[in-house]
C-alpha cells in the first residue's frame, strides 16, 4: 500500500508538471490550445484512475502502468507537434494579410517559411498570366531566402523546364535527397554548405498552379514541417490570386480615371466646337446674302458659258470621230495581234506533229553509226571509226535538242499525251540514282539522296514526264557543279512555301528537291532563266553550252501535271530547285489535256478521220531496181475508193504504183523504193500535206522527185515554195490527166530547163545567156515587170535570175504579183544596189539566194541557178553540158587544189568533220578553237586565204573576232564566210555588219558551201 501510495504520488507529480507545462505553453497558443491541453490532462488522469482500478485487480498492474506512461507522453508530443503546426500555419497565413504588392508577399512569405522549417536557402517563383507581357505563362522568380543570384542559373521557368517547371506542370510535390556536390550552396558569413534536401512545392489555385516555392535544407524534413508546407500550399494559392485580382482591380480602377478624365477633355472640347459652329452658322448667313448677289452676277456669267459650250460640243464631236479612228486602229492592231497568235500556235501544232518524222530518220543514224563506231567486223580505220564515233555524238546532241523543241511545242499546242500510273517512291528515287551515280564518279562530286519518313509509299502521275523533269534539273545541277555535292530529297513541301497553285497543299503534294553546291545562280536572273533558250549566261562566251530549254520544258511540264517548281540559290553558293506534285494527278488534268488536244487538231486539220475502209499500204516488197523496170508512182490518199482511180490510171500509163493510206506510211514507202513520181493529197489523218512535202524534199533519197499535190488554191503558192512542181484544184477526169502529162514531161529524158531572166540592161541579159549558155536550158528574157509575168503566165520556168530595178516598178512589186497568182518558182535575186536590212528581211520572204553585182558575181549566180536546176522538178541525172558550164569557175585543181583557209570553231565534231571534208578537195585546213586564237594564226600566217568562221565560241565570239580582223587594214579584203547554227531573223544582217563576206547556216550543206569557196577563192580574186 506504501508503493502504491508512493507511485500515485508520483503520477501527481508528473500529471501537475504536464499541466505546468501546458499551462505555461497555453498562455504563448491561445485559448484554443488551453482548451486542448486542459483535455488531454483529464483524459491522462482518467487513464491512471482506470490504470490503477486495474492494477489492483492484476499482478501485472506496475507494467500496465508504465505503459500508459509511456502513450500519456506520445499523446502529449503529438499535441505538441499539432500544436506547432497550427500555430505556424496560422502564424504564416497572418502575413499575408493585409499585404498588397506580390513581391512583397512573396519575398515575406519564403523567408518565414524557411525559417519555419530549418531550411538554409529558399526560392519564390510566381506565375506571369498577363497576355500583354513577353512572360507570359512563364515562372518568375519573385522572393528568396539566402539566395545568391547566379548568371549560369534562371530565374524563369515554362511549363515542363527544370524542376520548377516539371512541379508545375505536374501540380505535384517534388523531393529530393542526396543533392549532389555541384548544386546549390547554403552560404554564410563564415562559409557554405551543400543542402541535404530539396522540396519544390505547388501552390495551385482552381487546378492551376500560379506559383511554386522551392526550399532546399541541410537536414531531412520532417513529417510535421512537409504537413506545413503542403496545408500552406493548399491555401497560399488563395492570397496569391487575391493579391492578383487586388492588384488588377486598381490598374482597371485607374484606366477607368484616365478614360474619365479624357471624356471631361472630349466634353469640353466638343462644347467649344460647338460655340464655333454657332459663330460659323452665323457667318454662313451673312455668306448667303453675298452668294445671292453673286448669283445674278453668275447668271450673266452661264450666258456667256453657254455660248462657249456650243464651241465645245463642236470639239466634242471632232474628238469622238478622232477616237472612233483610234478604236478602229486599235481593233486592227487586236486583229494583228490574233492573228499572230494563231501563227504562234500554228508554228506549235506544225513542230508538234512532225515528232515521229524527225526522230525516224535520227534513229537510223545513231544505230548505223554506233555500229560502225564499235567496228565489229573489224574493217575500219582510226579515222574512220573517229569519224563514225562524232556522226553518232553529233546525232545525239540533235536528238536531245529535237526533243526539247517536240515537247516544249507539244505543251504549248495541247498535244502532250499524259499516262499517268501508281508510281512507288523507292523505286523512283533508285532509279534516278542509278542514273546519276557514274556521272557523279565521273566528275569527282558526290551524290546523294534521302526520302522524309511521313511519304505514302506511291504517288499517282505521268511517270516519264516526271523523270523528265528530274532528268533536266539533276543534269544542270551535275553540269553547273565541279566540286561539292548535288543532292536530292523527296519529303514534304517545307511549311513556309507559297503555293502558286491555290489547289496545292502540304497534305496533298510531294516535292522532289535538287541541291547542288554549283555556280549559284543571280537573283536578277532566275526567272529570266525558264524562258525558252535563254541561260543565266546568255552571250555568245558561255561556258557551259546548252540550249537553254531544260528549264523551260521542265516548268511547262509541272503545270501539266499540276504541278509548280521553285527556285532558291545565291550565286557562287548553289542553288536549289524543288519540284511540287500533287500525290494524286486530278481528273481535270487529263480532261483538259485531252480537250485541248482535240481542238488543236480541229484547228490544223478539217478532216482528221479516216475513210471508213482503210486503204492498206501497197508494194511491202521493194519494187526491183533493174535497168527496164517500169515506172513507179507513190500515190498518198486515204480515201480508198479516189486511190483506186489514181492506181487505174496510172497502171494504164505504164506506172508500177504504191499507196499509202497516210503521212507516216508514205515516208517509209518513199525512201525504201524511190519512186519515180508521186501524187499527194495534203488532207491525211496522222500529219499535214505540206508537212510531208517539206521532209519528202529534205530527204536526199526523195528531194529530186517530181511531187504533185491535190490542194485548194490557198495553198497553192505554199506547196510550190516547198518544192511541188504540179496541184490540182480539183480532181476531174481532165484535171488527172493533166497531172499525168506533167508527170511524164518530168521525166522525160533530155528535158529542157526553163530559166527566165528579168533585166531591164541588155548587156546584162546578154552576159547571162552566155554564162548559162547548155544546149539543156532554154533562156527567156524580160525587160520589165509586166513582160515577166506575161512569160510567167505562159509557160512554167525552172528557175527565175530577177533584177530589183525594172523600168516598170521594182523587183519587189514582180515577186509580190506572182506569189498572189501562186505561180511563183524558184528565184535568184541578181542586183547590183546595197540593201537594207528591211529589204533583206523583205525578200527573205521569197528566197534566199541574193547575188550582189561585182568582180565575182557570175560564179555565184552560176552556183545558185545549177542548185535550183537540180533540185527541183526533174530525176538526179546531170544536165548534158552542165559539166563545161560548172568547169568554168568550179575546176578543183585550179581554185581549191592548195589552198590554204583557216578554220575556226569551238566544237572539235565540227572541225574534224569539216577539216576531213575541206582536205579532200585540196584544201590546207589551219583550226582554231576561238576567236582570239584565230587572229593569232592569222597574224602569223600570210598564206591563209579564206576563213570559215563559227559565231558561239567561248573566250572571243566569232563577231568580235571579225570586227577585230577588219580592224586591221591588212585584212580588209580577206574573204570571210559567217558559220552559224541559230538562223533567227537578224542573225544574216548582224554577221555582214560584223565583217563577213558571206553567211551559211548550220547543218552545212556541204556542196553549196564548197561553191561558195571556190567563188571565194576563184583565180581572179
Amino acid at each position: 500500500m506504501d508503493e502504491f501510495r508512493a507511485r500515485h504520488a508520483g503520477v501527481k507529480d508528473i500529471v501537475s508538471q504536464l499541466a505546468s507545462e501546458a499551462w505555461t505553453e497555453s498562455d504563448k497558443t491561445g485559448e484554443q490550445a488551453r482548451y486542448l491541453i486542459l483535455l488531454s490532462v483529464l483524459v491522462s488522469l482518467s487513464a491512471g484512475i482506470a490504470s490503477f482500478l486495474m492494477f489492483r485487480r492484476s499482478s501485472q498492474s506496475e507494467k500496465v502502468l508504465l505503459d500508459t506512461l509511456q502513450q500519456l507522453s506520445a499523446n502529449i508530443e503529438e499535441n505538441e507537434r499539432q500544436n506547432w503546426l497550427k500555430t505556424e500555419y496560422a502564424r504564416l497565413v497572418g502575413l499575408a494579410q493585409g499585404v498588397t504588392d506580390l513581391k512583397l508577399l512573396a519575398t515575406r512569405l519564403i523567408s518565414e517559411i524557411a525559417k519555419a522549417v530549418e531550411g538554409g536557402h529558399g526560392a519564390f517563383f510566381v506565375l506571369e498570366s498577363d497576355p500583354k507581357s513577353t512572360y507570359n505563362g512563364e515562372y518568375a522568380l519573385l522572393g528568396s531566402y539566402a539566395y545568391k543570384e547566379n548568371k549560369q542559373l534562371p530565374n524563369r521557368f515554362r511549363l515542363g523546364e527544370g524542376l520548377v517547371g516539371q512541379c508545375a506542370l505536374d501540380n505535384s510535390p517534388i523531393v529530393l535527397n542526396n543533392v549532389p556536390e555541384d548544386y546549390v550552396a547554403i552560404q554564410s558569413g563564415l562559409g557554405e554548405y551543400k543542402p541535404l534536401t530539396i522540396t519544390v512545392l505547388p501552390v495551385a489555385h482552381e487546378n492551376e498552379v500560379v506559383a511554386v516555392i522551392e526550399i532546399a535544407s541541410l537536414q531531412p524534413f520532417t513529417p510535421i514541417q512537409l504537413e506545413l508546407l503542403e496545408q500552406l500550399s493548399l491555401t497560399l494559392g488563395v492570397l496569391i490570386d487575391s493579391v492578383k485580382g487586388r492588384h488588377k482591380t486598381e490598374r482597371l480602377l485607374l484606366e477607368a480615371q484616365l478614360l474619365s478624365e479624357e471624356l471631361q477633355s472630349q466634353q469640353e472640347e466638343l462644347r467649344a466646337s460647338n460655340d464655333e459652329l454657332a459663330a460659323q452658322t452665323q457667318t454662313l448667313k451673312q455668306s448667303e446674302e453675298k452668294l445671292k448677289a453673286q448669283s445674278e452676277e453668275l447668271q450673266v456669267i452661264n450666258e456667256e458659258m453657254e455660248l462657249k459650250t456650243v464651241h465645245l460640243e463642236a470639239q466634242k464631236t471632232d474628238i469622238e470621230r478622232q477616237n472612233d479612228i483610234i478604236r478602229h486602229a486599235s481593233e486592227e492592231l487586236q486583229l494583228k495581234a490574233d492573228e499572230l497568235a494563231l501563227s504562234s500556235k500554228y508554228k506549235s501544232e506544225f513542230l508538234a506533229n512532225m515528232s515521229h518524222e524527225l526522230r525516224t530518220p535520227l534513229n537510223s543514224l545513231l544505230i548505223l553509226s554506233k555500229s560502225l563506231a564499235d567496228n565489229g567486223e573489224g574493217n575500219l580505220t582510226e579515222d574512220q571509226i573517229e569519224s563514225a564515233k562524232i556522226i553518232h555524238g553529233g546525232g545525239q546532241d540533235l536528238l536531245r535538242l529535237i526533243n526539247d523543241i517536240l515537247d516544249l511545242s507539244k505543251v504549248e499546242a495541247g498535244k502532250m499525251q499524259l499516262n499517268p500510273e501508281r508510281i512507288p517512291i523507292d523505286d523512283f528515287l533508285r532509279n534516278l540514282q542509278y542514273q546519276f551515280k557514274p556521272v557523279a564518279s565521273e566528275k569527282g562530286i558526290k551524290f546523294e539522296c534521302a526520302k522524309a519518313a511521313d511519304l505514302p509509299e506511291a504517288l499517282f502521275t505521268d511517270a516519264q514526264r516526271t523523270e523528265q523533269i528530274l532528268k533536266n534539273l539533276l543534269s544542270n545541277a551535275f553540269k553547273f557543279t565541279s566540286e561539292g555535292t548535288v543532292y536530292v530529297s523527296i519529303e514534304r513541301p517545307a511549311p513556309d512555301i507559297r503555293f502558286t497553285d491555290s489547289d496545292l497543299t502540304r497534305d496533298n503534294s510531294i516535292a522532289f528537291k535538287v541541291r547542288d553546291t554549283g555556280i549559284g545562280i543571280p537573283s536578277h536572273k532566275q526567272e529570266e532563266i525558264f524562258r525558252s533558250f535563254q541561260q543565266a549566261d546568255g552571250s555568245t562566251s558561255r561556258k557551259y553550252g546548252g540550249t537553254g530549254l531544260g528549264l523551260t520544258i521542265s516548268r511547262e511540264l509541272a503545270s501539266l501535271l499540276r504541278g509548280e517548281i521553285h527556285l532558291e540559290s545565291r550565286e557562287g553558293e548553289g542553288s536549289c530547285f524543288t519540284l511540287i506534285l500533287p500525290l494524286e494527278l486530278p481528273e481535270a488534268a487529263l480532261k483538259t489535256e485531252t480537250e485541248s488536244s482535240q481542238l488543236t487538231g480541229q484547228a490544223s486539220r478539217t478532216r482528221v478521220e479516216p475513210a471508213k475502209e482503210q486503204v492498206r499500204a501497197t508494194a511491202e516488197k521493194p519494187i526491183p531496181r533493174s535497168g527496164e523496170r517500169s515506172r513507179s508512182l507513190l500515190v498518198v490518199e486515204s480515201d480508198p475508193e479516189f486511190a483506186g482511180v489514181l492506181r487505174r490510171m496510172a497502171e494504164v500509163r505504164g506506172f508500177e504504183t504504191l499507196i499509202a493510206p497516210n503521212g507516216t506510211e508514205a515516208l517509209q514507202l518513199a525512201k525504201r523504193n524511190v519512186p519515180d513520181a508521186i501524187v499527194l493529197n495534203p488532207w491525211l489523218p496522222d500529219m499535214d500535206g505540206q508537212e510531208l512535202l517539206r521532209l519528202l524534199k529534205d530527204s536526199t533519197k526523195t528531194k529530186n522527185v517530181p511531187t504533185h499535190l491535190i490542194t485548194g488554191k490557198d495553198e497553192v503558192a505554199a506547196s510550190l515554195e516547198k518544192g511541188a512542181v504540179g496541184f490540182l484544184t480539183s480532181p476531174g477526169a481532165e484535171a488527172l490527166e493533166a497531172i499525168f502529162a506533167e508527170i511524164d514531161d518530168a521525166m522525160r529524158p533530155g528535158r529542157i530547163r526553163q530559166v527566165l531572166v528579168i533585166e531591164d540592161d541588155e548587156g546584162n541579159r546578154k552576159a547571162i545567156r552566155e554564162l548559162m549558155r547548155s544546149k539543156d536550158i532554154e533562156m527567156h528574157d524580160a525587160g520589165s515587170v509586166s513582160e515577166g509575168m506575161d512569160a510567167l503566165r505562159e509557160r512554167t520556168f525552172d528557175c527565175v535570175i530577177l533584177d530589183l530595178g525594172l523600168p516598170d516598178g521594182t523587183g519587189f512589186e514582180w515577186l509580190e504579183r506572182a506569189s498572189e497568182e501562186g505561180r511563183i518558182p524558184p528565184v535568184v535575186i541578181y542586183t547590183g544596189r546595197e540593201l537594207s536590212q528591211e529589204e533583206y528581211k523583205d525578200l527573205n520572204r521569197f528566197t534566199d539566194s541574193i547575188v550582189i553585182k561585182g568582180e565575182n558575181s557570175p560564179e555565184r549566180l552560176l552556183d545558185e541557178v545549177m542548185l535550183f536546176l537540180h533540185s527541183v522538178g526533174g530525176k538526179t541525172t546531170k544536165l548534158e553540158g552542165d559539166r563545161t558550164m560548172i568547169r568554168r569557175v568550179h575546176d578543183t585543181d585550179n581554185t581549191l587544189q592548195g589552198r590554204k583557209i583557216l578554220l575556226v570553231d569551238d566544237d572539235l565534231r565540227n572541225t574534224f568533220a569539216l577539216s576531213k571534208v575541206l582536205k579532200q578537195q585540196g584544201l590546207d585546213v589551219i583550226m582554231a578553237d576561238n576567236g582570239k586564237l584565230a587572229i593569232e594564226k592569222l597574224q602569223a600566217d600570210d598564206d591563209i586565204e579564206l576563213v570559215l568562221m563559227d559565231m558561239m565560241m567561248p573566250v572571243m565570239d566569232g563577231y568580235e573576232a571579225m570586227r577585230e580582223i577588219r580592224s586591221n587594214g591588212k585584212y580588209e579584203s580577206l574573204p570571210i564566210i559567217a558559220l552559224t547554227a541559230k538562223a533567227m531573223i537578224g542573225d544574216r544582217e548582224k554577221c555582214i555588219e560584223s565583217g563577213a563576206n558571206d553567211y551559211m547556216t548550220k547543218p552545212l550543206d556541204v556542196d553549196r558551201l564548197l561553191s561558195l569557196l571556190r567563188v571565194w577563192l576563184s583565180s581572179d580574186r
